[in-house]
């Protein structure tokens, strides 16, 4: 397994974390209390703006471009490797990237007003 490999799952579960909050916020307002959790809400919102500014800036995501880096010629991807980057890249053209991360930070940002995060910082 090299590196590049070894960042690939790294990045789906960051990929995997915001999409899901995405979902798993108004699901869980009344249900689960980790949903208010600051520090998680914050990482939330600091990770979707920073994806929406970067893309909307025409850059590429910093772990994208390190494991681009990071394969350089290297020989196709293990079998694992391959699914997660199916999962990760889709070959659309990079407005579309933009449009679809403002949508998600601004959904993040207006779960912040409708489901807010607790005023104690609570640990899990």
């Amino acid at each position: 397994m090299s590196l590049a490999d070894a960042v690939m799952p790294f990045h789906l579960v960051i990929v995997a974390f915001n999409a899901s909050l995405l979902i798993l916020i108004p699901i869980g307002r009344s249900r689960w209390q980790w949903i208010r959790h600051r520090r998680i809400r914050q990482l939330h919102l600091i990770m979707m703006l920073f994806i929406a500014l970067q893309t909307l800036l025409g850059q590429y995501c910093p772990l994208t471009l390190l494991e681009a880096d990071l394969r350089g010629e290297e020989a196709g991807p293990l079998f694992l490797a391959r699914i997660v980057h199916a999962v990760l890249y889709w070959d659309l053209p990079l407005a579309f990237f933009g449009a679809l991360y403002l949508l998600c930070a601004a959904w993040v940002v207006a779960l912040w007003r409708w489901v807010p995060p607790s005023t104690e910082d609570v640990c899990l």
